[in-house]
């Protein structure tokens, strides 16, 4: 325990967060490191990926369509993905100018910024410290923000370095402000506002900064209620200005069912939060993590959020008594809670908990201390009993089960970034390609076509002028030709299948990774749009929808090309056994059938 409680102790803990998650300096890039590079490069090959740093993460904006550019042909014709960070894309330019070919460097920048989360958390750990708790109460609270597994994927994936700046500066930010409030240190007034400020440029997540600074004022500052909350008033002058300017540059989502805009769709964000924040809650807590969810059957997602409100509603009973009786830990909850609500916005993931994982192991400690402490101390009486048990399993899962869930964690998108360069090989790459346009038969998914061509362009790789992939689906695929010009396709199940389901009539596995993919389709459209009853036109080809399935989705989908399917214009590409191969449609009224990619 003399250890926890010792002076350098944050230092330690920075170092220990930055070896424990250094296997990822070998990763390499990794998904949205690919468009960075290209977008930062202003590949002439890709010329709508060119983005300023300034801009780098406004995803999909006016210049991209489905009539020419990325987007699949299923994408919205409202479709918007684009977020305001302009400090982190300024970090990943600077990456580029020092580093342009040794991405291990990258990570290493990846991973100073999340040593100084640590270094900063515990700090004010030790700062916001109940006087009636031991010293080693904070350490042990900053000992399990070092190694919390949350932070794996921001520490292994360069494109995701957003939510450990943002955490930097937003923790800052509550560190310096209660230097003001408590010891009277003039500059904290300003360089609240200003760190604050500088976290919601870096990301979103910045956010939870406010609802750390909101509890603050309710729960731990002193003076009337009124002068507490206009203490705040300048960091949330800045957070109200960072918004409407957020909006007023046209940053935000839409029509993208795995992105909600809370300011443009209020009702589907409350939905949203009800659905998500349960499954959030309970991967902070430590099990389930919350990305089981994308890869569980409907029925399976459906029985973790159950298990969630009831565990959450067991554990509010547990730690009631502790929110009576200290008031820093009802800071800590207010935070916590409020950090998730910017994470509702999109679909469970663990990487997102970087800010709720603030409060959640300030909470964990405070909770094992008084669970474990002298009987006379403890605010549990009757409830000691079970309180004991569960304190001792919050640290095997915090202390033990979470840096080894995090080393597996970095393992498994070393593995990804693998396979990725390994499809990106097997797709088309030779001279003739160019001009050519790529007809993909089906695939898992739609990312693997688009990192295919980005990768390839920034290896100085041929590449084609256009890609339409006909299906995204890991369930069979019928292809018929009706003429020389037209092909029309029926996935089993239809195509969009909803997360979780499967073509009717056949039994789901109640887990399944590649079901992810099912997931990430929607990020192109909204889950209610109704598809256009005119066809869509892609490089001359007119897609029309034939049929549509009970929940209105397409199941049947014609592609008629303006020359014969056999016309040297076009390569025809498939997916067979983990990887692009040659395709030849069939003959004028024949009909293939493509193989099942889950079985």
């Amino acid at each position: 325990m003399r250890v926890l409680g010792h002076q350098q102790l944050p230092w330690w803990l920075g170092a220990l967060a930055f070896a424990l998650a250094s296997p990822a300096i070998g990763i390499g890039l990794l998904l949205d490191d690919y468009f960075h590079r290209a977008a930062l490069l202003a590949l002439p090959q890709l010329p709508e990926l060119t983005r300023s740093p300034l801009e780098l993460f406004a995803f999909v904006g006016d210049d991209w369509t489905v009539n020419s550019g990325p987007l699949p042909w299923w994408a919205s014709r409202e479709l918007r993905i684009a977020f305001f960070r302009p400090l982190t894309g300024l970090t990943h330019a600077f990456d580029l100018a020092l580093w342009r070919d040794q991405p291990h460097w990258m990570h290493v920048h990846s991973l100073l910024w999340m040593a100084a989360a640590v270094v900063v958390a515990a700090h004010l750990y030790r700062r916001l410290s109940s006087p009636s708790l031991a010293p080693w109460v904070a350490g042990l609270a900053g000992l399990g923000f070092a190694i919390d597994d949350a932070h794996a994927a921001p520490a292994a994936w360069i494109a995701n370095r957003n939510a450990t700046i943002a955490a930097v500066f937003a923790i800052a930010s509550i560190l310096v402000y209660d230097r003001w409030r408590r010891d009277g240190w003039r500059p904290g007034m300003w360089l609240t506002p200003l760190f604050l400020g500088l976290g919601l440029l870096g990301g979103e997540s910045a956010v939870g900064g406010g609802a750390y600074l909101l509890g603050y004022a309710l729960f731990i500052d002193r003076g009337s209620l009124r002068k507490r909350l206009l203490a705040i008033a300048p960091p949330v002058a800045v957070g109200v200005v960072w918004w409407l300017a957020y909006k007023a540059l046209g940053y935000g989502a839409s029509n993208s069912a795995l992105y909600i805009d809370p300011g443009g769709h209020p009702l589907s964000f409350f939905s949203a939060v009800i659905e998500r924040a349960p499954l959030l809650l309970m991967g902070q807590v430590g099990f389930p993590p919350s990305d089981l969810s994308t890869v569980a059957s409907h029925q399976v997602a459906r029985g973790l959020w159950l298990f969630a409100v009831a565990g959450l509603t067991v554990l509010a009973a547990l730690v009631w008594p502790l929110l009576r009786r200290e008031r820093t830990a009802r800071f800590w909850v207010l935070g916590m809670v409020g950090s998730l609500l910017p994470a509702c916005a999109t679909f469970p993931s663990d990487r997102l908990l970087v800010m709720s994982g603030l409060g959640g192991m300030a909470l964990t400690a405070i909770f094992v201390a008084n669970a474990l402490g002298d009987a006379g101390q403890s605010p549990f009486l009757a409830w000691r009993k079970l309180a004991r048990p569960f304190a001792y399993v919050l640290l095997v899962v915090h202390l033990v089960l979470a840096p080894l869930v995090m080393m597996r964690t970095i393992a498994a998108l070393a593995a990804l970034g693998a396979t990725i360069r390994r499809v990106s090989a097997t797709f088309p790459a030779d001279p003739q390609i160019v001009g050519q346009h790529a007809i993909v038969t089906h695939t898992p998914t739609v990312f693997y076509t688009g990192l295919a061509q980005v990768i390839n362009a920034l290896e100085g790789k041929s590449i084609p002028s256009e890609i339409l992939v006909l299906a995204s689906s890991l369930y069979p695929v019928e292809i018929e030709r009706t003429d020389a010009h037209t092909l029309v396709v029926r996935p089993e199940g239809g195509f969009l299948l909803r997360p979780g389901t499967g073509p009717p009539g056949r039994s789901l596995q109640p887990l399944q990774p590649l079901r992810f993919f099912q997931t990430s389709e929607w990020l192109f459209r909204g889950a209610d749009e109704p598809f256009p009853a005119e066809p869509i036109v892609h490089d001359g080809i007119a897609i029309e929808v034939l049929e549509l399935t009970d929940d209105a989705r397409p199941a049947a989908v014609s592609f008629r090309f303006p020359l014969p399917l056999e016309d040297p214009h076009w390569r025809w590409v498939s997916w067979h056994k983990g990887g692009f191969v040659g395709f030849q449609p069939p003959s004028i009224g024949k009909r293939v059938r493509l193989a099942s990619l889950i079985e």
